[in-house]
């Protein structure tokens, strides 16, 4: 393990992102071994330090957000708007192979920030830029948030339950529970720094990568998007259906609900034969998915009152055994209470001057082990004297 050699070992990257998709992106280069330097304004820090309850440590802008998505990074305050500021960050541009920001691009220009100014400085740098709606064009100086651009860009709503379904009689749109949008710029994003340190030792040169959030969340419509630019029919709410599967959705038993999602005719036979109703599999107009699609209602009725004759933990067992594929509905505290989760080691914390920071492991192993860093989220500004000796010497 001490001689393990990480893939971005001696990559050095300039962060001035804030909130989360560009920390997020960073994150993941700080666990593959990047240098992270983060910059933050002073005294304020990190909007999401401040973001809560809870927190671990208020006063020190430690809340729970800004910890899950900054462990791996140094921080150092600066006032980008002062010259000062500023002549210190193209000082550290000189040494960097990577600068992230997600600021306007008008003020960038402003603060000699942008990528005319800093390829200027460092003619191999790769600059990514992440933003609301792309750094260039109509709408580049509209600041960009994730629940907007769900909004915005059809995520709400294909999120939901319809009229037919939803209590009151009208439809339900809701926000994913997570700000999936800023979580795949992210990941978006460190994809592209790293096929462009990848291109670059092909062709030296500096790079600009550009990626907002309205263009992340319509790449991510997916099968929604081709279905509609296909049939040219609005998708409609669906809880938690499948517009083109049939049975794929949760169902209530005698007590708390399933997620069944069958795949295929084979499953869709034995998930039958288990719940009582053998002669729905061979129904002409349930045999295929296709049938099962058009008699969406009808199938789903059917099924759902054979799953009210079962207990949960025993149509649970009986449906695994049969490998009809099915999951029970969890909240938060039954996941991380479950031993499968255990096994599975993600689950972590750090110890930083005697105060518990939880956090999630990265999903990625190299060789079996993990390669998340090892350096919890820092405090403001704490690492300035340990960042300038390391990179400006």
């Amino acid at each position: 393990m001490n001689n393990y050699i990480k893939p971005l070992d001696g990559v050095k990257i300039l962060d001035l992102t804030r909130v989360l998709a560009g920390p997020i992106c960073t994150q993941q280069l700080a666990d593959l071994g990047a240098d992270v330097v983060k910059v933050e304004k002073p005294q304020a820090g990190d909007d999401t330090r401040h973001w809560g309850p809870p927190f671990v440590d208020e006063d020190r802008g430690l809340s729970a957000y800004f910890i899950c998505a900054n462990r791996g990074k140094r921080s150092i305050a600066v006032d980008i708007h002062s010259s000062a500021g500023q002549k210190l960050i193209h000082q550290l541009v000189a040494k960097a192979d990577v600068f992230i920001e997600n600021f306007k691009s008008d003020s960038l220009k402003d603060l000699s920030l942008d990528f005319l100014s800093i390829k200027k400085i460092n003619p191999n740098i790769i600059y990514c830029s992440i933003s609301g709606y792309g750094s260039e064009g109509q709408r580049a100086q509209t600041p960009g948030y994730d629940a907007l651009i769900q909004a915005e860009c059809g995520l709400m709503s294909l999120t939901g339950f319809s009229a037919d379904s939803a209590i009151n009689g009208y439809d339900l749109n809701a926000k994913v529970g997570v700000a999936v949008v800023d979580l795949f710029t992210g990941m978006y994003a460190s994809q592209a720094i790293l096929a462009a340190l990848l291109k670059r030792f092909r062709e030296p040169k500096a790079q600009k990568i550009d990626i907002s959030l309205y263009d992340t969340q319509l790449s991510l419509l997916a099968n929604q998007a081709s279905s509609y630019l296909v049939s040219h029919k609005i998708p409609t709410l669906m809880g938690t259906a499948h517009p083109n599967i049939v049975p794929y959705q949760m169902f209530q038993t005698q007590q708390n609900p399933i997620m069944i999602a069958v795949g295929n005719d084979t499953q869709f036979v034995r998930l039958c034969e288990i719940l009582n109703i053998a002669d729905l599999a061979y129904d002409p107009k349930a045999k295929t998915n296709k049938q099962r699609v058009l008699h969406r209602e009808w199938v789903i009725k059917t099924i759902q009152n054979a799953c009210l004759t079962f207990k949960q933990t025993d149509l649970l067992e009986q449906l695994q055994q049969a490998q009809v594929p099915v999951a029970p509905l969890q909240n938060l505290q039954q996941l991380f209470d479950s031993s499968f989760l255990k096994q599975r080691n993600m689950l972590a914390s750090f110890d930083k001057e005697g105060m518990q920071l939880p956090y999630m492991n990265s999903p990625i192993l190299f060789d079996g082990v993990s390669n998340t860093s090892t350096r919890p989220p820092p405090f403001l500004d704490e690492d300035k004297e340990s960042i300038l000796e390391d990179w400006l010497n």
